[in-house]
Order: C-alpha cells, then structure tokens, then sequence
C-alpha cells in the first residue's frame, strides 16, 4: 500500500509548517527526505507516523515504521528480531509466543 498524504495542513504554535502538502510513496520505495534544521522533516515524519495529529491527510499502510537517525542509540538488543521479541515482552506477551507471532 503507498502512503498517501492529502491536503496537509500543520501549524505549530500558530505557525504553519505545512499547508496544502500532497505526494505519494509507492509501495517499496526507498525515500530520503532532506533539509535544513527547523525545516520540518521530523515533524513530517510524526505527522506520518500519527505521533502527531494529521486528521485524514495521510493514509499508511499498517505496518509502516519510521528508523531513527541513530538506532544504534535506541535499541538494547542485538538483533532485530530479538528487539521485536523484547518490546512484545515488555507487553507482558512470553518470548515463546513472540516468537510464534514474528516472521522467520
């Protein structure tokens, strides 16, 4: 499913950081979004993530995710899938059933 983003519209402290924004990323598309600092990129980001609210603007596939600049600093495990296994636990599911639920 392509993300889809229609008729943006942000304002932050009644400053509007977006207005009237439309595009679309295909489906397995590698996308690199660039800019100055203060530009609104990581605010783009949320707005797309729905960390921040964007009413019906964007439309994302369910299981889109967002890579921080530097996961390294964020994950605790080794691994990816044992990342996924220990965020499932710290959601009280066991790592056996976790381990069921997650694509090998």
């Amino acid at each position: 499913m392509t993300i889809k983003v229609k008729n943006l519209n942000f304002a932050y402290h009644q400053k509007d950081i977006f207005k009237d924004v439309n595009f679309s990323l295909p489906t397995g598309s590698f996308t690199l979004l660039t800019g100055s600092n203060g530009s609104g990129k990581s605010t783009l980001l949320k707005l797309i993530a729905h960390l921040l609210p964007a009413g019906k603007a964007i439309v994302r596939p369910k299981n889109w995710t967002m890579i921080f600049q530097d996961p390294t600093s964020h994950f605790v495990m080794p691994t990816a899938l044992e990342e996924l296994i220990f965020s499932l636990e710290n959601l009280t599911i066991s790592s056996t059933l976790a381990k069921k639920r997650l694509p090998k």
